[in-house]
């Protein structure tokens, strides 16, 4: 089941002006700040397994994004701002902890 673009529309709305989303092959990549965060796949926001992440949701499972991709943390998706706010400060976190984009 791929994402609904209503989904990743209410997430980004949410989130504010730092998230934006790319649409590929039916599921979404979520931004940060124009670093590559995570994505939507199958209506399940999964975020880069990287060492904030762990640190802030040490619960947080990890589930492939699609059979033989790399791992990748399990966040509930936020319902209001306030459970958006928590997953800013994640965002704002890992920030420095996953790749800038490349340069062409």
């Amino acid at each position: 089941m791929a994402t609904s673009r209503q989904t990743i529309e209410s997430l980004t709305k949410l989130l504010g002006p730092g998230a934006r989303s790319h649409a590929m092959m039916g599921e979404y990549v979520l931004y940060w700040r124009e670093r590559v965060v995570g994505g939507l796949y199958d209506e399940r926001l999964l975020l880069k397994d990287v060492a904030a992440v762990r640190e802030a949701v040490p619960q947080a499972p990890l589930e492939e994004p699609y059979p033989g991709a790399r791992p990748a943390r399990r966040l509930p998706l936020p319902a209001d701002e306030q459970e958006a706010g928590a997953l800013i400060e994640v965002l704002e976190a890992m920030w420095s902890q996953v790749p800038a984009p490349r340069r062409r």
